[in-house]
């Protein structure tokens, strides 16, 4: 998708950090891919990203990129996407907002998995974190598929229906 017709979106747009192995374990490549990665994501949509994550849900705080997803973070007041109490632990003591809970549905699951996931949420603020689109006969992506699965349980009646009597509040990382 063309990032300029994201510009004036409303919802949450993490900069989405790609860090491979062999950067993540050297501060100087660290610090130079997150700050290119920063750059570019200010240049495609002319704004900062409303929060920090990395691809294929890794967590942000295991390496040398560390450090500087913090700088930025703590600089831009920032949240960081947390996906266990440890990390969750880790960047509250820093002073930086995450959520309280997470849920990562990723794969071939279904509406009544999700739906029972709503159903028992815990007490506080809960990512779902989900990757819904279409169909791309085109995508090599092993996230096709999924995508138009997840999109059709989001879709679902059943799901909006769960959301309203559950007392689920619906927001985004510039709410934390």
């Amino acid at each position: 998708a063309d990032p300029k017709l994201l510009a004036d979106f409303k919802g949450s747009i993490s900069l989405h950090l790609e860090i491979s192995p062999e950067v993540g374990e050297s501060s100087k490549l660290s610090q130079k891919t997150i700050n290119d990665q920063w750059r570019k994501f200010n240049e495609l949509f002319g704004k900062n990203p409303t929060h920090f994550d990395r691809h294929k849900a890794s967590p942000c705080l295991e390496d040398a990129a560390r450090p500087f997803i913090l700088e930025l973070a703590q600089k831009y007041n920032l949240p960081v996407r947390a996906m266990g109490e440890k990390d969750r632990q880790f960047l509250r003591a820093k002073g930086i907002k995450t959520t309280d809970h997470f849920i990562f549905s990723y794969g071939p699951k279904n509406l009544e998995d999700i739906l029972s996931a709503l159903k028992t949420l815990p007490e506080g603020i809960t990512e779902l974190m989900v990757h819904p689109g279409y169909f791309d006969p085109q995508s090599k992506s092993s996230y096709n598929l999924p995508r138009r699965q997840e999109l059709s349980i989001l879709l679902n009646p059943q799901f909006g229906q769960v959301i309203q009597e559950q007392n689920i509040q619906l927001i985004d990382y510039r709410d934390l």
